[in-house]
Protein backbone atom coordinates (compact mmCIF):
# COMPACT_ATOMS: atom_id res chain seq x y z
CA UNK A 1 0.00 0.00 0.00
CA UNK A 2 1.70 3.05 -1.31
CA UNK A 3 2.40 5.77 1.76
CA UNK A 4 1.30 9.48 1.90
CA UNK A 5 4.91 10.24 1.61
CA UNK A 6 5.68 8.18 -2.01
CA UNK A 7 2.51 9.69 -3.16
CA UNK A 8 3.45 13.05 -2.28
CA UNK A 9 7.12 12.81 -3.87
CA UNK A 10 5.40 10.93 -6.79
CA UNK A 11 3.22 13.90 -6.92
CA UNK A 12 6.20 16.21 -7.00
CA UNK A 13 8.18 14.65 -9.36
CA UNK A 14 4.77 15.02 -11.78
CA UNK A 15 4.84 18.01 -11.05
CA UNK A 16 8.49 19.16 -12.21
CA UNK A 17 7.99 17.27 -14.92
CA UNK A 18 5.03 19.17 -16.06
CA UNK A 19 6.67 22.44 -14.99
CA UNK A 20 9.82 21.61 -17.28
CA UNK A 21 7.40 20.79 -20.35
CA UNK A 22 5.85 23.83 -20.15
CA UNK A 23 9.24 25.72 -19.87
CA UNK A 24 10.05 23.85 -23.00
CA UNK A 25 6.75 25.08 -24.74
CA UNK A 26 7.18 28.40 -24.02
CA UNK A 27 10.62 28.84 -25.12
CA UNK A 28 9.87 26.88 -28.61
CA UNK A 29 7.06 29.11 -29.14
CA UNK A 30 9.62 32.22 -28.23
CA UNK A 31 11.96 30.92 -31.21
CA UNK A 32 9.30 30.18 -33.41
CA UNK A 33 7.82 34.13 -32.82
CA UNK A 34 11.80 35.46 -33.08
CA UNK A 35 11.90 33.43 -36.73
CA UNK A 36 8.81 35.39 -37.52
CA UNK A 37 10.27 38.32 -37.08
CA UNK A 38 13.53 38.26 -38.40
CA UNK A 39 12.21 36.13 -41.38
CA UNK A 40 11.42 38.86 -43.79
CA UNK A 41 14.80 40.65 -42.74
CA UNK A 42 16.17 37.30 -44.22
CA UNK A 43 14.17 37.04 -47.36
CA UNK A 44 15.56 40.15 -47.92
CA UNK A 45 18.72 40.00 -47.63
CA UNK A 46 18.94 36.77 -49.48
CA UNK A 47 17.23 38.57 -52.23
CA UNK A 48 19.14 41.14 -51.98
CA UNK A 49 22.28 38.78 -52.08
CA UNK A 50 20.95 37.32 -55.49
CA UNK A 51 20.23 40.60 -57.45
CA UNK A 52 24.35 41.53 -56.59
CA UNK A 53 25.55 37.99 -57.76
CA UNK A 54 22.96 38.73 -60.74
CA UNK A 55 24.56 41.95 -61.70
CA UNK A 56 27.86 40.60 -61.26
CA UNK A 57 27.44 37.99 -63.84
CA UNK A 58 25.68 40.86 -66.14
CA UNK A 59 28.84 43.04 -65.56
CA UNK A 60 31.41 39.87 -66.06
CA UNK A 61 29.23 38.79 -69.26
CA UNK A 62 29.54 42.19 -70.73
CA UNK A 63 33.13 43.30 -70.31
CA UNK A 64 34.11 39.58 -71.33
CA UNK A 65 32.41 40.29 -74.88
CA UNK A 66 33.24 44.03 -74.93
CA UNK A 67 37.07 42.78 -74.92
CA UNK A 68 36.26 39.80 -77.54
CA UNK A 69 35.05 42.75 -79.29
CA UNK A 70 38.23 45.26 -79.06
CA UNK A 71 40.27 41.61 -80.08
CA UNK A 72 38.44 41.19 -82.58
CA UNK A 73 38.83 44.63 -84.00
CA UNK A 74 42.09 45.30 -83.61
CA UNK A 75 42.95 42.29 -85.87
CA UNK A 76 42.45 42.80 -89.53
CA UNK A 77 39.36 42.13 -90.02
CA UNK A 78 39.36 40.41 -93.48
CA UNK A 79 41.87 37.73 -91.86
CA UNK A 80 40.16 37.39 -88.24
CA UNK A 81 37.12 35.04 -89.85
CA UNK A 82 39.90 32.70 -91.18
CA UNK A 83 42.14 32.48 -88.29
CA UNK A 84 43.61 29.01 -87.31
CA UNK A 85 42.89 27.79 -83.87
CA UNK A 86 45.65 25.43 -82.64
CA UNK A 87 44.98 22.18 -81.33
CA UNK A 88 46.08 23.48 -77.99
CA UNK A 89 43.51 25.83 -77.80
CA UNK A 90 40.53 23.98 -79.92
CA UNK A 91 39.75 22.42 -76.24
CA UNK A 92 39.69 25.50 -73.97
CA UNK A 93 37.22 27.15 -76.54
CA UNK A 94 34.83 24.15 -77.04
CA UNK A 95 35.18 23.75 -73.06
CA UNK A 96 34.34 27.37 -73.19
CA UNK A 97 30.98 27.23 -75.50
CA UNK A 98 30.00 23.96 -73.79
CA UNK A 99 29.89 25.88 -70.17
CA UNK A 100 27.74 28.92 -71.78
CA UNK A 101 25.13 25.69 -72.88
CA UNK A 102 25.57 24.56 -69.69
CA UNK A 103 24.83 27.69 -67.59
CA UNK A 104 21.69 28.55 -69.77
CA UNK A 105 20.38 24.75 -68.92
CA UNK A 106 21.14 25.36 -64.63
CA UNK A 107 19.75 29.02 -65.26
CA UNK A 108 16.45 27.69 -67.06
CA UNK A 109 16.37 25.04 -64.41
CA UNK A 110 16.73 27.12 -61.80
CA UNK A 111 13.88 29.53 -63.01
CA UNK A 112 11.88 27.02 -63.98
CA UNK A 113 12.54 24.40 -61.27
CA UNK A 114 12.94 26.21 -58.07
CA UNK A 115 10.06 27.86 -57.01
CA UNK A 116 8.03 24.84 -58.21
CA UNK A 117 10.19 22.50 -56.02
CA UNK A 118 9.73 25.08 -53.34
CA UNK A 119 5.78 24.96 -53.38
CA UNK A 120 5.57 21.28 -53.63
CA UNK A 121 7.93 20.83 -50.44
CA UNK A 122 5.39 23.59 -48.18
CA UNK A 123 2.30 21.51 -49.88
CA UNK A 124 3.70 18.39 -49.22
CA UNK A 125 4.39 19.26 -45.58
CA UNK A 126 0.98 20.68 -44.46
Amino acid sequence: MPTTENKTSKDSAAVKVIHIIDVANENFTKLVNEAVNVQPQYALAISNLQQEYIEAVRNAIQTITSLEKQFANSNDSSNFNNVVVSDTVRPYIQGFVKQSNDFKIYIWIIVTLTPESVDLIRFRTL
